[in-house]
């Protein structure tokens, strides 16, 4: 059966474990020039050849490359400062699994970053392994940091504030204003809302609001909401604007300034918090 929003349980605690990895902006070039530094020995990238260039086709669920946020279509310009120029996709994979660790892959981004939200967001869905069928997302303002290097993808905490309504009329059945006046958080990938408002929430950056139209199929169904009132087979439109990752609300705070291991539970009036935070 297709899920409701709902909080997550007072008892429930979910820890997020963040890969030894990090990444900066390369020094001199463009901002699409990205570092990216690993001490993994796997780091569980799909490559590919494209244009005479190594290219990232995908990264592997739970792996170190889809931890640290490698985006599709990256070309990798040089490991731990060898340049991969010329070299074939079997060659670059050989000097990634030899070079001493840590190890630094200098990605170009420009591929990926010059895409719409709504395909970037259907280029990691599809990586995951999930359906994006006609999900469709309409960027109504962008993150408050132009720069950000910060963006929500699976097993993230997100508080966002949102509106549901049908497309057919616009009645508005469901909202964080009606349900506790907050943010409404849940984690991504875990089940808690509907899987369209799931994917429609992934590669965002923290102040950026969308509207993402939901087809039933990732929504509500063919039983539809009796508790929300929406009719069978009906497509929704969710209207989100995101207010936090893993309880930063901070546009500026990058991936790797995040505590490697921060628990999460339900503390007083619903709120997630740092679970080493209740009690203090």
């Amino acid at each position: 059966p297709m899920l409701i929003p709902t909080m997550p349980s007072r008892r429930c605690i979910c820890a997020l474990v963040v890969a030894a990895a990090t990444w900066r902006t390369h020094p001199a070039q463009s901002s699409d020039i990205i570092d990216v530094s690993f001490t993994e020995r796997s780091l569980g990238l799909v490559l590919r050849s494209t244009q005479g260039r190594v290219q990232v086709e995908r990264a592997l669920p739970n792996s170190p490359a889809m931890a640290i946020g490698v985006p599709p279509l990256a070309f990798i310009d040089a490991v731990s400062g060898q340049s991969t120029a010329g070299l074939t996709v079997a060659q670059v994979q050989e000097s990634i699994k030899s070079a001493p660790r840590p190890i630094v892959l200098t990605l170009d981004t420009v591929i990926f970053q010059a895409l719409t939200p709504e395909r970037q967001t259907e280029l990691v869905a599809t990586s995951l392994g999930l359906q994006t069928d006609r999900v469709r997302i309409e960027l109504l303002s962008g993150p408050q940091d132009p720069s950000c290097r910060f963006r929500t993808r699976e097993s993230d905490v997100v508080e966002i504030e949102y509106s549901a309504s049908l497309e057919a009329d616009g009645r508005e059945f469901d909202s964080s204003e009606q349900r506790s006046g907050r943010p409404f958080a849940f984690a991504l990938g875990n089940g808690d809302v509907v899987r369209g408002l799931e994917l429609g929430t992934l590669e965002m950056c923290i102040g950026e609001e969308r509207l993402v139209h939901v087809p039933p199929q990732l929504a509500f169904g063919s039983r539809g909401s009796k508790l929300l009132r929406v009719p069978p087979d009906a497509p929704v439109v969710y209207r989100i604007k995101l207010k936090s990752i893993n309880m930063q609300a901070d546009p500026r705070v990058r991936r790797e300034d995040v505590d490697d291991e921060q628990r999460y539970s339900e503390g007083p009036g619903g709120r997630v918090v740092n679970a080493a935070t209740l009690g203090s």
